[in-house]
């Protein structure tokens, strides 16, 4: 089990710098790093995140916020619903590499209070 592991996380790593840094490819303005940072130390009160973690979730954090902002501008309906719900699972997942057991258990408890999806706002849009 441990070799199996072992094998994940180096193939995670070594694919993990091929990917494309999302944060780079848009404008990062002030307003989705000032959320990320709001975000982070409202999680970082729960959780009681270390220095390291803080960092790598912030910025985990600010990547999801404009990928969400632009499911957001570009799709419309049931798409964007989809979308904004498939990249909720992606981060939440995402930050299962961040974070400890205990604390993961604890933000997937905490995030739907933190970071609600409006499924009733997006419900009327796919209605109209």
């Amino acid at each position: 089990m441990k070799p199996l592991f072992t094998l994940l996380t180096v193939l995670f790593i070594a694919t993990s710098g091929f990917s494309q840094d999302v944060v780079s490819q848009y404008e990062v303005n002030d307003t989705f790093e000032g959320q990320a940072q709001k975000l982070t130390a409202s999680y970082d009160a729960e959780l009681g995140l270390q220095a390291d973690q803080r960092i790598l979730f912030q910025k985990k954090v600010e990547e999801y916020l404009i990928l969400s902002q632009e499911a957001k501008d570009q799709l419309k309906g049931r798409e964007k619903l989809e979308k904004l719900y498939r990249l909720q699972l992606d981060e939440i997942a995402d930050m299962s590499e961040i974070l400890t057991r205990i604390q993961f258990n604890k933000y997937k408890k905490i995030r739907p209070d933190m970071q609600p999806l409006d499924v009733a706002k997006m419900a009327k849009e796919i209605k109209q």
